[in-house]
């Protein structure tokens, strides 16, 4: 499946015309996929990175601590503070 036919019904995207959703995956845009319990990202990190997960699941938790704050899933994005800020 093709990075448009797996947006196409997220709810993120359900203001977008059909043309919006085709032009948004033709950006430069790079899919990584990552095994399971691997650290993305960590509290405190510097980055500017944004992150759609497009399959699987996504554990949020308290750096040094085992508090879990969500679980994310298809559709739901991570990372937009640091891209927004740049920090």
């Amino acid at each position: 499946m093709d990075l448009y036919e797996k947006i196409r019904e997220m709810p993120m995207f359900k203001n977008f015309t059909e043309e919006e959703k085709k032009e948004f995956t033709e950006k430069n845009l790079t899919v990584l996929n990552f095994p399971p319990e691997f650290t993305i990202i960590q509290e405190g990190d510097e980055g500017s990175e944004f992150y759609l997960l497009l399959e699987g699941s996504v554990k949020v938790s308290k750096t040094n601590q085992n508090i879990s704050i969500a679980v994310l899933g298809p559709g739901e994005v991570f990372g937009e503070m640091a891209s927004i800020l740049n920090q």
